[in-house]
């Protein structure tokens, strides 16, 4: 018996994932990618259907609320999205629940500032 074979070549002559050997679809994955409407730009609706379904494996939201506050988290990618990076404050705190200072963590990371 022969081994399936996961990608297909097509006309293009680019290899095409089958799907063959993908892992089950996650429901709560599948069901903020439904809620969330595709005509958004893709730099928009990804991180918001990541958030959504985060928020729905924390039971942050449950399954029924999905779809009413799908609406929020596009509206968080949207106003993330919108952050002219040159006016943030290197004082800043570099991540939402923490107090170290932007320019702390660019030193240590990258060694930008030494």
């Amino acid at each position: 018996m022969s081994r399936p074979a996961i990608i297909r070549s097509t006309s293009l002559r680019e290899p095409t994932l089958t799907g063959i050997i993908a892992a089950p679809a996650d429901p709560l994955f599948t069901l903020a990618d439904q809620v969330i409407s595709r005509n958004l730009p893709p730099h928009i609706r990804r991180p918001a259907v990541s958030s959504l379904a985060a928020a729905l494996w924390l039971k942050e939201v449950t399954p029924e609320d999905a779809g009413r506050v799908a609406k929020m988290f596009v509206n968080a990618a949207w106003k993330e999205d919108a952050v002219d990076r040159r006016f943030i404050s290197l004082d800043a705190p570099a991540f939402r629940a923490g107090n170290v200072p932007l320019i702390e963590r660019i030193s240590e990371r990258q060694g930008l500032w030494t």
